[in-house]
């Protein structure tokens, strides 16, 4: 971080870093990374609020971008597209953890 009020968004935050670590292991064949419910209910959490911003940060750039220019409205709405899989995703494995989580207590 640059200053203790704003983050240094050229570095990439943990929760794209355990979101990247996640695609790759699905690509591989291999689940996501093993964690504890707690540590997973922690980690969707993030997860889920760093997609919320990502998307209202997207849909504020895709209203600015001129009619014209076609392929980056393309380009945008396959970004909103995969960020709304990708927040769907995480939602659904907020709640597998959150019954795990129940099952331990």
């Amino acid at each position: 971080m640059t200053s203790k009020s704003k983050p240094d968004y050229s570095e990439p935050l943990l929760t794209e870093l355990e979101q990247i670590e996640d695609e790759v292991r699905a690509d591989m064949g291999k689940g996501p990374a093993q964690r504890t419910p707690a540590q997973g209910v922690a980690d969707m959490k993030a997860r889920i609020k760093y997609f919320k911003q990502l998307k209202v940060k997207l849909l504020d750039r895709l209203e600015e971008i001129s009619p014209k220019e076609k392929s980056t409205i393309k380009s945008f709405e396959k970004t909103l597209a995969d960020t709304n899989r990708a927040l769907a995703e995480a939602e659904a494995r907020l709640k597998e953890y959150k019954i795990l989580a129940k099952g331990l207590n």
